[in-house]
């Protein structure tokens, strides 16, 4: 997928599948068919490009037929050949169980008395939230409003992390302060990992371990 064997798949990208196949006899095969059946919740079936293969809606194949494909027509002994498509993956596929988590996507091929089954992971997709108050119940706030030079403005900004797919660890959430922009020291909830470097006016919150 994408030139890598072990490739691991991002919601909503694009794969590239090459299926190669060899004929390692001594006898040369002739109009063969080659099927190649994908399973997963993350595939988009209806993007689907496969100019020498046909869909099978159905079960979620594709079909290379010997007519098409010059390699399936005649495979010699020690020959090699190579059929491939395209398909793109879903942004969102949505969780229903447990079973949902830690997502892959499976290829089984099928030729002649062959069979190979394929299994790539998908990275999970994680998304980060921000909000921003200055009427806030949890530290109050104080200053003008709209804020004014030489007098200070506090506000409350609250981050929010989700995590969708997969189990993922050592999570940090950085961003960067402009000049005149400070921490007031006030966190919550208490313990929660958040530092500032003031040199690289950079704030981090380590989360550790995010589950799906």
């Amino acid at each position: 997928i994408n030139g890598n064997p072990q490739y691991i798949a991002n919601p909503g990208g694009t794969l590239h599948y090459e299926i190669f196949f060899k004929n390692i006899g001594e006898e040369s095969f002739n109009n063969l068919f080659l099927v190649a059946k994908l399973e997963g919740k993350a595939f988009n079936f209806e993007t689907i490009k496969a100019p020498l293969g046909e869909f099978e809606a159905g079960d979620n194949s594709i079909i290379f037929d010997w007519r098409r494909v010059a390699d399936l027509q005649f495979l010699d002994s020690q020959k090699e050949g190579k059929v491939e498509f395209w398909i793109e993956l879903k942004k969102d596929w949505g969780i229903t169980n447990s079973q949902d988590f830690n997502p892959v996507i499976r290829n089984k091929v099928y030729l002649s008395q062959a069979r190979q089954e394929f299994i790539n992971k998908v990275n999970s997709q994680i998304e980060v939230i921000q909000k921003g108050y200055y009427l806030d119940e949890v530290f109050g706030n104080s200053g003008p409003i709209p804020p004014e030079v030489g007098k200070t403005t506090t506000y409350t900004i609250i981050w929010q992390a989700k995590n969708y797919y997969n189990n993922v660890k050592n999570t940090r959430v950085k961003a960067n302060l402009g000049k005149g922009v400070s921490l007031t020291g006030k966190i919550f909830p208490e313990g929660t990992r958040l530092t500032f470097d003031s040199q690289s006016r950079e704030v981090v919150w380590e989360l550790e371990n995010l589950d799906a």
